[in-house]
């Protein structure tokens, strides 16, 4: 069994220690959206993208930030999420998610057009 409870206090404890330990903050940020504490993650992963260095783990935590704003109907958010994603991304599976991302937030938008594109896109990015 995973213990969501015990992650969040210990990766806590790990950006007390270190406020710019971007992995810390990614963990808690995971742990939280397990915990279906959507705020707390969003609030952890946006301080994950701004302390990470490395450009695929930053992609990634954009990525899932995107997926927790897409989830809330937050669609500006996330789409400067997914498309802050794209900028950083180099795996063709996580640009392939952030452009089906996207996809689902031009629906949301009303934008047929423009989500068939992402969604055709992130095709392509996953072939």
């Amino acid at each position: 069994t995973k213990n969501y409870g015990k992650a969040i206090e210990m990766f806590t404890k790990a950006t007390e220690v270190s406020a710019k330990d971007g992995l810390a903050w990614r963990g808690l940020g995971m742990a939280q959206v397990e915990e279906g504490n959507r705020a707390a993650a969003i609030t952890a992963l946006t301080k994950a993208t701004e302390t990470m260095r490395a450009r695929s783990r930053k992609a990634d935590a954009f990525l899932r930030l995107g997926d927790i704003q897409l989830e809330q109907k937050n669609y500006d958010a996330a789409e400067a999420a997914y498309k802050s994603c794209l900028r950083f991304a180099r795996k063709s599976r996580v640009k392939g998610g952030a452009n089906y991302g996207l996809g689902f937030v031009m629906r949301g938008k009303g934008q047929r057009s423009e989500a068939r594109k992402f969604f055709a896109q992130a095709s392509r990015d996953n072939n």
